[in-house]
């Protein structure tokens, strides 16, 4: 009897699950190991460059492209699969970050997506996820030091002070591109002051990282550039 076929369908994470919180990659990497082929998950290796990315640049830089998405390492010899333009153009839609090889550049990685891509947010971006983490865990440190103190004008004046020499460092650093702090009583009313609490909001501008890159080449006549009239 001819046996039933099935099709496979793969999903990923949903936005309840932490979708925008997973990078995905692949293919998967050929790896030469006791001179036979494997084909290995490329989570170990994509890692390296993360851990690389958080010593020699920024917590919120891309991992992607020439300077930090080579992948690499020992016996890696190439790709499980070559994704040609049409697959990375279903790929990256769906939240997947193609590794491909590239003549001059080796194998590096060519999208900067989370798992969240059915809505359109900026939550989209792997590099907005880190730097919302790092500025949530920096402002909480803050706030420790700051329980069951009195909700005033003065605390709630210090909270957004230090909140605000914080984000200057990440907005010099191009992790924002703006930001604002709100501790007052319009986030701070009556309501929320006799439930023993205090709120700070921040809101903050994303920096959008250059995926796509439009070069054009425009012929003049002579002398049209000296005189400015292009």
């Amino acid at each position: 009897a001819a046996s039933d076929v099935y099709k496979r369908q793969y999903s990923l994470p949903s936005i309840a699950e932490g979708s925008n919180y997973g990078f995905y990659y692949g293919p998967g990497l050929n790896v030469r190991e006791n001179g036979k082929i494997k084909t290995i998950p490329p989570a170990a290796y994509v890692s390296n460059n993360y851990i690389d990315k958080f010593n020699n640049a920024l917590p919120w830089s891309i991992v992607a492209g020439p300077r930090r998405g080579i992948v690499s390492g020992t016996n890696v010899i190439g790709a499980e699969y070559a994704f040609d333009k049409s697959d990375r153009d279903n790929l990256e839609p769906f939240g997947i970050n193609p590794i491909v090889f590239e003549r001059g550049v080796g194998l590096n990685i060519k999208g900067n997506k989370t798992g969240q891509q059915n809505v359109k947010s900026a939550l989209r971006s792997a590099h907005v996820r880190e730097v919302l983490i790092y500025i949530e865990n920096a402002i909480s440190d803050i706030l420790k030091g700051y329980v069951f103190e009195f909700n005033t004008a003065q605390t709630r004046l210090e909270i957004k002070t230090l909140a605000d020499s914080f984000m200057e460092g990440v907005l010099a650093d191009k992790g924002v591109y703006a930001y604002k702090n709100v501790m007052d009583q319009t986030n701070n009313t009556n309501e929320v002051i006799d439930n023993n609490m205090g709120i700070l909001d921040t809101y903050i501008e994303r920096v959008k990282g250059l995926e796509i890159i439009v070069h054009r080449t425009t012929v003049l006549n002579t002398g049209e550039i000296s005189t400015g009239g292009y």
